[in-house]
Protein backbone atom coordinates (compact mmCIF):
# COMPACT_ATOMS: atom_id res chain seq x y z
CA UNK A 1 0.00 0.00 0.00
CA UNK A 2 2.97 2.24 0.50
CA UNK A 3 6.65 1.80 -0.19
CA UNK A 4 9.50 2.20 2.18
CA UNK A 5 13.11 1.48 1.41
CA UNK A 6 15.61 1.75 4.23
CA UNK A 7 19.03 0.19 4.29
CA UNK A 8 19.16 -2.30 7.18
CA UNK A 9 21.67 -0.77 9.58
CA UNK A 10 22.59 -1.35 13.19
CA UNK A 11 21.51 1.64 15.24
CA UNK A 12 23.39 0.25 18.21
CA UNK A 13 25.91 -2.56 18.04
CA UNK A 14 24.15 -5.93 18.44
CA UNK A 15 20.84 -4.19 19.15
CA UNK A 16 19.55 -2.57 15.98
CA UNK A 17 16.00 -2.01 17.29
CA UNK A 18 16.98 -0.31 20.54
CA UNK A 19 16.00 3.22 19.49
CA UNK A 20 12.53 2.18 18.40
CA UNK A 21 12.02 -0.07 21.40
CA UNK A 22 12.83 2.87 23.68
CA UNK A 23 10.36 5.04 21.77
CA UNK A 24 7.77 2.30 22.11
CA UNK A 25 8.33 2.42 25.89
CA UNK A 26 7.84 6.19 26.05
CA UNK A 27 4.85 6.26 23.69
CA UNK A 28 3.33 3.27 25.48
CA UNK A 29 3.65 5.03 28.82
CA UNK A 30 1.88 8.10 27.45
CA UNK A 31 -0.86 6.13 25.72
CA UNK A 32 -1.46 3.98 28.80
CA UNK A 33 -1.88 6.96 31.12
CA UNK A 34 -4.18 8.61 28.59
CA UNK A 35 -6.43 5.62 27.85
CA UNK A 36 -6.69 4.69 31.53
CA UNK A 37 -8.21 8.04 32.50
CA UNK A 38 -9.78 9.40 29.29
CA UNK A 39 -12.78 6.99 29.30
CA UNK A 40 -13.51 8.17 32.86
CA UNK A 41 -13.33 11.83 31.81
CA UNK A 42 -15.72 11.16 28.93
CA UNK A 43 -18.08 9.22 31.19
CA UNK A 44 -18.11 12.14 33.66
CA UNK A 45 -18.87 14.53 30.80
CA UNK A 46 -21.36 12.50 28.74
CA UNK A 47 -23.04 10.61 31.63
CA UNK A 48 -23.56 7.48 29.52
CA UNK A 49 -21.36 4.50 28.64
CA UNK A 50 -23.23 4.13 25.35
CA UNK A 51 -22.56 7.73 24.33
CA UNK A 52 -18.91 7.34 25.33
CA UNK A 53 -18.80 4.31 23.03
CA UNK A 54 -20.21 6.36 20.15
CA UNK A 55 -17.57 9.04 20.76
CA UNK A 56 -14.83 6.40 20.54
CA UNK A 57 -16.29 5.11 17.28
CA UNK A 58 -16.32 8.60 15.77
CA UNK A 59 -12.67 9.12 16.74
CA UNK A 60 -11.90 5.73 15.18
CA UNK A 61 -13.40 6.92 11.89
CA UNK A 62 -10.93 9.81 11.91
CA UNK A 63 -8.10 7.34 12.67
CA UNK A 64 -9.30 5.15 9.80
CA UNK A 65 -9.04 8.09 7.41
CA UNK A 66 -5.60 8.87 8.84
CA UNK A 67 -4.50 5.30 8.22
CA UNK A 68 -5.64 5.62 4.61
CA UNK A 69 -3.72 8.91 4.40
CA UNK A 70 -0.59 7.10 5.57
CA UNK A 71 -0.39 5.45 2.15
CA UNK A 72 0.18 8.82 0.53
CA UNK A 73 2.36 10.29 3.28
CA UNK A 74 4.76 7.35 3.51
CA UNK A 75 5.16 7.36 -0.28
CA UNK A 76 5.99 11.07 -0.41
CA UNK A 77 7.80 11.96 2.79
CA UNK A 78 10.55 10.60 5.04
CA UNK A 79 9.24 8.57 7.95
CA UNK A 80 11.80 10.37 10.12
CA UNK A 81 10.06 13.69 9.50
CA UNK A 82 6.60 12.16 9.83
CA UNK A 83 7.48 10.89 13.32
CA UNK A 84 8.82 14.31 14.33
CA UNK A 85 5.80 16.26 13.08
CA UNK A 86 3.17 13.85 14.40
CA UNK A 87 4.72 13.74 17.88
CA UNK A 88 4.87 17.55 17.96
CA UNK A 89 1.21 17.85 16.95
CA UNK A 90 0.32 15.26 19.60
CA UNK A 91 2.05 17.35 22.28
CA UNK A 92 0.17 20.49 21.24
CA UNK A 93 -3.17 18.66 20.93
CA UNK A 94 -2.94 17.27 24.45
CA UNK A 95 -2.16 20.72 25.84
CA UNK A 96 -5.21 21.97 23.95
CA UNK A 97 -7.36 19.32 25.64
CA UNK A 98 -6.61 20.90 29.03
CA UNK A 99 -8.43 24.10 28.05
CA UNK A 100 -11.33 22.57 26.09
CA UNK A 101 -14.62 23.81 27.55
CA UNK A 102 -17.06 21.30 26.02
CA UNK A 103 -17.20 18.00 24.17
CA UNK A 104 -16.98 19.73 20.77
CA UNK A 105 -13.76 21.55 21.64
CA UNK A 106 -12.40 18.39 23.23
CA UNK A 107 -13.07 16.31 20.12
CA UNK A 108 -11.60 19.09 17.95
CA UNK A 109 -8.16 18.59 19.52
CA UNK A 110 -8.58 14.86 20.23
CA UNK A 111 -8.99 14.02 16.52
CA UNK A 112 -5.54 15.35 15.44
CA UNK A 113 -4.01 13.66 18.51
CA UNK A 114 -5.49 10.30 17.51
CA UNK A 115 -4.50 10.61 13.84
CA UNK A 116 -0.95 11.74 14.59
CA UNK A 117 -0.29 9.02 17.17
CA UNK A 118 -1.52 6.44 14.65
CA UNK A 119 0.87 7.73 11.99
CA UNK A 120 3.79 7.90 14.44
CA UNK A 121 3.23 4.35 15.67
CA UNK A 122 2.86 3.05 12.12
CA UNK A 123 6.17 4.64 11.12
CA UNK A 124 7.97 3.26 14.18
CA UNK A 125 6.53 -0.20 13.56
CA UNK A 126 7.80 -0.13 9.96
CA UNK A 127 11.27 0.83 11.16
CA UNK A 128 11.31 -2.25 13.41
CA UNK A 129 10.69 -4.35 10.31
CA UNK A 130 13.30 -2.44 8.30
CA UNK A 131 15.98 -3.24 10.86
CA UNK A 132 15.07 -6.95 11.10
CA UNK A 133 15.69 -10.07 9.06
CA UNK A 134 13.39 -13.01 8.41
CA UNK A 135 15.20 -15.03 11.06
CA UNK A 136 14.75 -12.53 13.89
CA UNK A 137 11.57 -10.63 13.00
CA UNK A 138 9.46 -12.41 15.65
CA UNK A 139 12.05 -11.75 18.35
CA UNK A 140 12.40 -8.09 17.37
CA UNK A 141 8.63 -7.68 17.29
CA UNK A 142 8.46 -9.31 20.73
CA UNK A 143 11.18 -6.95 22.05
CA UNK A 144 9.30 -3.97 20.61
CA UNK A 145 6.07 -5.00 22.34
CA UNK A 146 7.85 -5.84 25.60
CA UNK A 147 9.23 -2.30 25.78
CA UNK A 148 5.85 -0.87 24.82
CA UNK A 149 4.21 -2.95 27.53
CA UNK A 150 6.70 -1.77 30.14
CA UNK A 151 5.35 1.69 29.35
CA UNK A 152 1.80 0.37 29.52
CA UNK A 153 2.59 -1.16 32.92
CA UNK A 154 3.95 2.07 34.41
CA UNK A 155 1.58 4.50 32.66
CA UNK A 156 -1.75 3.46 34.23
CA UNK A 157 -0.35 3.63 37.77
CA UNK A 158 1.13 7.08 37.19
CA UNK A 159 -2.03 8.25 35.39
CA UNK A 160 -4.24 6.90 38.17
CA UNK A 161 -2.32 8.66 40.92
CA UNK A 162 -2.00 11.91 39.01
CA UNK A 163 -5.76 11.88 38.39
CA UNK A 164 -6.50 11.10 42.04
CA UNK A 165 -4.37 13.83 43.58
CA UNK A 166 -4.36 16.61 40.94
CA UNK A 167 -7.50 15.96 38.88
CA UNK A 168 -8.24 13.80 35.87
CA UNK A 169 -7.57 16.53 33.29
CA UNK A 170 -4.01 17.02 34.58
CA UNK A 171 -3.19 13.66 32.97
CA UNK A 172 -3.29 15.48 29.60
CA UNK A 173 -0.32 17.63 30.69
CA UNK A 174 1.61 14.59 31.91
CA UNK A 175 1.05 12.70 28.64
CA UNK A 176 2.03 15.71 26.51
CA UNK A 177 5.30 15.86 28.47
CA UNK A 178 5.99 12.17 27.77
CA UNK A 179 5.47 12.66 24.02
CA UNK A 180 7.76 15.69 24.13
CA UNK A 181 10.49 13.54 25.70
CA UNK A 182 9.90 10.91 22.99
CA UNK A 183 10.25 13.58 20.29
CA UNK A 184 13.47 15.00 21.76
CA UNK A 185 14.91 11.50 22.20
CA UNK A 186 14.15 10.63 18.58
CA UNK A 187 15.71 13.87 17.34
CA UNK A 188 18.84 13.12 19.36
CA UNK A 189 19.10 9.57 18.01
CA UNK A 190 18.58 10.82 14.45
CA UNK A 191 21.66 13.03 14.93
CA UNK A 192 23.61 9.90 15.91
CA UNK A 193 22.57 7.91 12.83
CA UNK A 194 22.37 10.73 10.27
CA UNK A 195 25.66 9.69 8.66
CA UNK A 196 24.41 6.14 8.11
CA UNK A 197 22.74 7.22 4.86
CA UNK A 198 19.18 6.26 5.69
CA UNK A 199 17.44 6.78 2.36
CA UNK A 200 13.71 6.89 1.75
CA UNK A 201 12.53 5.95 -1.71
CA UNK A 202 9.60 8.00 -2.99
CA UNK A 203 7.11 6.83 -5.55
CA UNK A 204 3.80 8.12 -6.85
CA UNK A 205 0.75 6.49 -5.28
CA UNK A 206 -2.69 7.06 -6.82
CA UNK A 207 -6.15 6.14 -5.59
CA UNK A 208 -6.33 3.58 -8.38
CA UNK A 209 -3.16 1.89 -7.14
CA UNK A 210 -4.50 1.87 -3.57
CA UNK A 211 -7.79 0.35 -4.75
CA UNK A 212 -6.00 -2.29 -6.84
CA UNK A 213 -3.68 -3.18 -3.96
CA UNK A 214 -6.67 -3.57 -1.65
CA UNK A 215 -8.43 -5.89 -4.10
CA UNK A 216 -5.22 -7.88 -4.56
CA UNK A 217 -4.74 -8.18 -0.80
CA UNK A 218 -8.20 -9.62 -0.17
CA UNK A 219 -7.87 -12.10 -3.02
CA UNK A 220 -5.17 -13.84 -0.98
CA UNK A 221 -6.84 -16.25 1.49
CA UNK A 222 -3.87 -16.36 3.85
CA UNK A 223 -3.64 -12.56 3.98
CA UNK A 224 -7.35 -12.43 4.80
CA UNK A 225 -6.64 -14.66 7.80
CA UNK A 226 -3.73 -12.39 8.76
CA UNK A 227 -6.12 -9.44 8.66
CA UNK A 228 -8.72 -11.26 10.76
CA UNK A 229 -6.17 -12.22 13.44
CA UNK A 230 -5.14 -8.58 13.79
CA UNK A 231 -8.80 -7.52 13.71
CA UNK A 232 -9.64 -9.94 16.51
CA UNK A 233 -6.88 -8.73 18.82
CA UNK A 234 -7.61 -5.08 18.04
CA UNK A 235 -11.28 -5.74 18.82
CA UNK A 236 -10.24 -7.01 22.24
CA UNK A 237 -8.07 -3.93 22.90
CA UNK A 238 -10.89 -1.63 21.76
CA UNK A 239 -13.33 -3.30 24.16
CA UNK A 240 -11.03 -3.79 27.13
CA UNK A 241 -9.34 -0.38 27.23
CA UNK A 242 -12.68 1.40 26.95
CA UNK A 243 -14.88 -0.64 29.28
CA UNK A 244 -12.59 -2.13 31.94
CA UNK A 245 -11.66 1.29 33.44
CA UNK A 246 -15.35 2.28 33.48
CA UNK A 247 -16.34 -1.10 34.95
CA UNK A 248 -13.78 -0.74 37.75
CA UNK A 249 -14.98 2.77 38.58
CA UNK A 250 -18.59 1.53 38.53
CA UNK A 251 -17.60 -0.99 41.21
CA UNK A 252 -16.85 1.99 43.46
CA UNK A 253 -13.07 2.19 43.15
CA UNK A 254 -11.02 5.33 42.51
CA UNK A 255 -8.67 6.19 39.67
CA UNK A 256 -5.69 4.78 41.58
CA UNK A 257 -7.29 1.32 41.60
CA UNK A 258 -8.24 1.74 37.92
CA UNK A 259 -4.56 2.34 37.24
CA UNK A 260 -3.53 -0.77 39.18
CA UNK A 261 -6.03 -2.93 37.26
CA UNK A 262 -4.91 -1.69 33.84
CA UNK A 263 -1.25 -2.09 34.83
CA UNK A 264 -1.97 -5.58 36.15
CA UNK A 265 -3.35 -6.44 32.73
CA UNK A 266 0.06 -5.70 31.25
CA UNK A 267 1.94 -8.16 33.49
CA UNK A 268 0.94 -11.24 31.41
CA UNK A 269 2.26 -9.49 28.31
CA UNK A 270 5.57 -8.63 29.94
CA UNK A 271 6.02 -12.14 31.36
CA UNK A 272 4.96 -14.18 28.33
CA UNK A 273 5.59 -12.26 25.11
CA UNK A 274 9.34 -12.96 24.97
CA UNK A 275 8.72 -16.68 25.40
CA UNK A 276 5.92 -16.65 22.82
CA UNK A 277 8.05 -14.79 20.26
CA UNK A 278 11.00 -17.17 20.64
CA UNK A 279 8.78 -20.27 20.56
CA UNK A 280 6.89 -19.10 17.47
CA UNK A 281 10.16 -18.63 15.58
CA UNK A 282 10.72 -22.37 16.09
CA UNK A 283 7.20 -23.82 16.06
CA UNK A 284 5.07 -21.42 13.97
CA UNK A 285 2.38 -19.01 15.09
CA UNK A 286 -0.81 -21.06 14.65
CA UNK A 287 -1.24 -22.83 17.98
CA UNK A 288 -0.25 -19.78 20.02
CA UNK A 289 -2.84 -17.59 18.31
CA UNK A 290 -5.58 -20.21 18.82
CA UNK A 291 -4.72 -20.53 22.52
CA UNK A 292 -4.76 -16.76 22.87
CA UNK A 293 -8.23 -16.23 21.43
CA UNK A 294 -9.67 -19.19 23.37
CA UNK A 295 -8.33 -17.83 26.65
CA UNK A 296 -9.68 -14.33 25.93
CA UNK A 297 -13.09 -15.77 25.06
CA UNK A 298 -13.42 -17.97 28.16
CA UNK A 299 -12.24 -15.35 30.66
CA UNK A 300 -14.40 -12.61 29.13
CA UNK A 301 -17.46 -14.83 29.50
CA UNK A 302 -16.54 -15.44 33.15
CA UNK A 303 -16.72 -11.69 33.88
CA UNK A 304 -20.51 -12.05 34.11
CA UNK A 305 -20.23 -14.76 36.77
CA UNK A 306 -17.58 -13.01 38.83
CA UNK A 307 -19.42 -9.69 39.20
CA UNK A 308 -20.76 -10.79 42.61
CA UNK A 309 -17.15 -10.74 43.89
CA UNK A 310 -15.60 -7.36 42.96
CA UNK A 311 -12.06 -8.30 44.07
CA UNK A 312 -12.12 -11.50 42.02
CA UNK A 313 -13.53 -9.60 39.04
CA UNK A 314 -10.81 -6.95 38.98
CA UNK A 315 -8.17 -9.71 39.22
CA UNK A 316 -9.83 -11.40 36.23
CA UNK A 317 -9.71 -8.07 34.35
CA UNK A 318 -5.89 -8.35 34.56
CA UNK A 319 -5.44 -12.11 34.16
CA UNK A 320 -7.49 -12.16 30.92
CA UNK A 321 -4.57 -10.65 29.02
CA UNK A 322 -2.67 -13.93 29.25
CA UNK A 323 -4.64 -14.62 26.07
CA UNK A 324 -3.51 -11.38 24.44
CA UNK A 325 0.13 -12.23 25.25
CA UNK A 326 -0.13 -15.26 22.96
CA UNK A 327 -1.28 -13.14 20.02
CA UNK A 328 0.23 -9.65 20.23
CA UNK A 329 3.90 -10.46 19.47
CA UNK A 330 2.90 -12.70 16.55
CA UNK A 331 0.33 -10.78 14.51
CA UNK A 332 2.87 -8.61 12.65
CA UNK A 333 5.35 -11.43 12.13
CA UNK A 334 2.47 -13.55 10.80
CA UNK A 335 1.84 -10.83 8.22
CA UNK A 336 5.49 -10.75 7.13
CA UNK A 337 5.63 -14.55 6.84
CA UNK A 338 2.35 -14.77 4.91
CA UNK A 339 3.13 -12.05 2.37
CA UNK A 340 5.69 -12.16 -0.40
CA UNK A 341 8.78 -10.06 0.11
CA UNK A 342 7.94 -7.81 -2.84
CA UNK A 343 4.38 -7.26 -1.54
CA UNK A 344 5.15 -6.33 2.06
CA UNK A 345 5.36 -2.59 1.48
CA UNK A 346 2.15 -2.19 -0.52
CA UNK A 347 0.11 -4.50 1.75
CA UNK A 348 1.28 -3.32 5.19
CA UNK A 349 -1.03 -0.30 5.26
CA UNK A 350 -4.04 -2.43 4.26
CA UNK A 351 -3.23 -4.93 7.00
CA UNK A 352 -3.05 -2.11 9.57
CA UNK A 353 -6.57 -0.95 8.71
CA UNK A 354 -7.69 -3.72 11.08
CA UNK A 355 -6.90 -1.36 13.96
CA UNK A 356 -9.23 1.56 13.12
CA UNK A 357 -11.91 -0.85 11.87
CA UNK A 358 -11.86 -2.68 15.22
CA UNK A 359 -11.90 0.63 17.06
CA UNK A 360 -15.01 1.65 15.09
CA UNK A 361 -16.85 -1.65 15.34
CA UNK A 362 -15.96 -2.53 18.94
CA UNK A 363 -17.45 0.55 20.64
CA UNK A 364 -20.48 0.52 18.31
CA UNK A 365 -21.22 -3.09 19.25
CA UNK A 366 -20.57 -2.26 22.89
CA UNK A 367 -22.85 0.79 22.79
CA UNK A 368 -25.76 -1.20 21.38
CA UNK A 369 -25.31 -4.07 23.85
CA UNK A 370 -24.85 -1.91 26.94
CA UNK A 371 -27.92 0.12 25.97
CA UNK A 372 -30.07 -3.01 25.62
CA UNK A 373 -28.58 -5.46 28.15
CA UNK A 374 -25.92 -3.73 30.22
CA UNK A 375 -22.30 -4.76 30.73
CA UNK A 376 -23.12 -8.49 31.00
CA UNK A 377 -24.61 -8.53 27.50
CA UNK A 378 -21.52 -6.76 26.18
CA UNK A 379 -19.12 -9.22 27.84
CA UNK A 380 -21.04 -12.29 26.58
CA UNK A 381 -21.22 -10.98 23.01
CA UNK A 382 -17.52 -10.11 23.10
CA UNK A 383 -16.71 -13.64 24.29
CA UNK A 384 -18.67 -15.12 21.37
CA UNK A 385 -16.87 -12.84 18.89
CA UNK A 386 -13.47 -13.81 20.31
CA UNK A 387 -14.43 -17.50 20.08
CA UNK A 388 -15.21 -16.94 16.39
CA UNK A 389 -11.69 -15.55 15.90
CA UNK A 390 -10.26 -18.64 17.64
CA UNK A 391 -12.13 -20.83 15.15
CA UNK A 392 -10.84 -18.74 12.25
CA UNK A 393 -7.30 -19.16 13.60
CA UNK A 394 -7.52 -22.95 13.21
CA UNK A 395 -7.32 -22.31 9.45
CA UNK A 396 -3.94 -20.58 9.67
CA UNK A 397 -1.27 -22.10 7.48
CA UNK A 398 1.93 -22.82 9.40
Amino acid sequence: MFHHSVRKISVYKNNECKVFANMALLNGLGEAAFFTIFPLILNDTLKSESVVSLYYSLIAIAVFLGSMLSTYLFSKFSKVWIIKITLLVSVLSLLGMTIAKNIWELSGVDIPRAICLTLANLAISIFVFDFSTNSNISRNEARYYIFMNIGWFIGPILGGYIAKFTGKESVFIFVSGIYLISLLYFMHQHIIVKNKNINHKKENISLKIIFNNTIEYFKNKELIKVFLVALGLNFWWAISYLYIPIAVENLGYGTDVVGYVVSGGILPLLLLEGFVGRSADKNGVKKYIIIGFLFLSILTALFTILESSPITLIIAFAVVNIGAAFIEPLKNSYFYKASKKEDEDKFFGIYNLSNPIANMAGPLIGAALIFTGGFNAMWIASAIILLAFAIISTKIKE
